[in-house]
């Protein structure tokens, strides 16, 4: 029964500071009561009806979204601005910055619940109580810009693609022989070069999403998603691998090149990281979302022939 008063007592202690820690905020951001929107979530908007008749996010759905989370003390924790990460001393180089591509149903219960409640091309102040975000006594505040909402991501992606080959001067018939996802320009017609599984590989690439959407990208070929850190961009594989960031789309243009040929690949997701992405092993993050096209400037430099 001691046993029992104490863990009561601690508990108790712990949800009052809590408590007062989400009074405090609220005072610090001017939220009030009226932005409630349940489960002690507060939402409040910084832009009134910025796309009026736009429909909010659904649980299965994903959206594009600009965010940068605090915590109690105002420490910036999460962002995907890249000057905001600097200023913050929190800036890393094996992280990818810029409008995040978020399914809903990933993200965490109390952020999943806000974002529901937006719409697109808003921007808003989430306030979210620790056990909506990690089970413990951290109320967050996250400033979140919403720019747009996917409900058929597989649509999505091949308007992007139709985009972004037409801006690289590649035509939607121009798709590696046997491939029906895969695109390179002037590829049509060539033979095999003769590699065979386990031939050694030295190979230059760059690889970037492909993203094309004016309401979140004002650059082209946009973000970058290899090199990353110090990875830099010279590879050397065994022909056939597959590991990040060489995918099936990769050594499927391989295949066609000579020593020294230099290409422009654009691959749908199925021949990438399809719906899983590619997390970064010491992060938890996605270096590579799910069900994202992508796009690889490739240099073959050198191959060396088992047995040769």
């Amino acid at each position: 029964m001691v046993m029992f008063s104490c863990l009561k007592d601690e508990w108790e202690e712990n949800q009052a500071e809590h408590d007062k820690k989400m009074e405090e905020l609220k005072t610090e951001y001017g939220i009030d009561e009226t932005m409630a929107i349940g489960d002690n979530i507060y939402l409040k908007p910084l832009e009134e009806e910025p796309y009026p008749g736009a429909a909010s996010p659904e649980y299965s759905d994903v959206v594009i979204v600009d965010y940068i989370g605090r915590d109690y003390d105002g420490n910036v924790f999460d962002v995907s601005y890249v000057d905001v990460a600097v200023n913050n001393d929190i800036y890393r180089d094996d992280f990818i910055y810029g409008p995040a591509r978020l399914y809903v149903n990933y993200t965490r219960l109390g952020f999943q619940k806000a974002i529901q409640e937006m719409t697109p091309k808003e921007r808003a102040i989430m306030l979210i109580p620790g056990d909506q975000w990690d089970g413990y006594w951290n109320p967050v505040v996250y400033d979140v810009t919403l720019y747009k909402v996917i409900e058929d991501i597989e649509t999505y992606n091949n308007e992007q693609l139709a985009l972004y080959l037409d801006s690289l001067g590649i035509s939607t018939s121009d798709t590696l022989p046997g491939s029906d996802g895969i695109w390179a320009k002037d590829f049509s017609g060539r033979s095999e070069n003769g590699l065979s599984f386990g031939d050694t590989v030295v190979l230059s690439l760059h690889g970037y999403y492909v993203e094309a959407d004016t309401t979140y990208m004002n650059s082209f070929p946009g973000r970058q998603f290899f090199p990353i850190s110090t990875s830099g961009d010279t590879l050397i594989y065994a022909y056939g691998e597959e590991f990040f960031p060489v995918t099936y789309a990769v050594n499927e243009a391989v295949k066609y090149m000579l020593i020294g040929d230099t290409a422009d690949i654009v691959a749908k997701d199925d021949y990438g990281y399809d719906d899983t992405g590619f997390v970064h092993p010491y992060t938890g993050e996605f270096i590579i979302p799910p069900d994202m096209p992508l796009h690889y400037t490739l240099q073959l430099i050198d191959t060396i022939l088992v047995g040769n």
